[in-house]
């Protein structure tokens, strides 16, 4: 997986660096992959980000990415506390939860509008 990730990460380059007549850029191409210094992802990606040091001489910072590790921590809140998943289901994710059902309702949107 990890080295379908890299292949795929430099095909995307490639194609950047090509214009739109099919002309391709090697000099911005090879710019691009000495100047990566860093490379973030999830822990599934992780071992795509160290195969690519071979091709990214100064790619330096592998590292999971902190949306993950905060998503990752306010679901294991939510496990932990019954109340808190209530509250999150009330709130965000129920069939009928407050936030979503403001946030589309042309009739909600109107209210609020009166009372600003």
């Amino acid at each position: 997986y990890a080295m379908r990730v890299c292949d795929s990460i430099l095909v995307g380059l490639t194609a950047f660096c090509t214009d739109a007549s099919g002309c391709h850029d090697a000099d911005l191409e090879s710019h691009v992959l000495q100047h990566c210094v860093q490379f973030a992802g999830d822990a599934a990606l992780l071992k795509a980000g160290k195969l690519l040091k071979s091709k990214m001489p100064n790619l330096v910072l592998v590292h999971r990415d902190p949306s993950h590790g905060i998503r990752l921590a306010a679901a294991a809140a939510e496990k932990a506390d019954a109340n808190f998943g209530e509250v999150w289901q009330t709130l965000f994710n129920g069939k009928d939860a407050l936030v979503p059902s403001l946030q589309y309702s042309h009739e909600w949107r109107a209210r609020l509008a009166c009372i600003q």
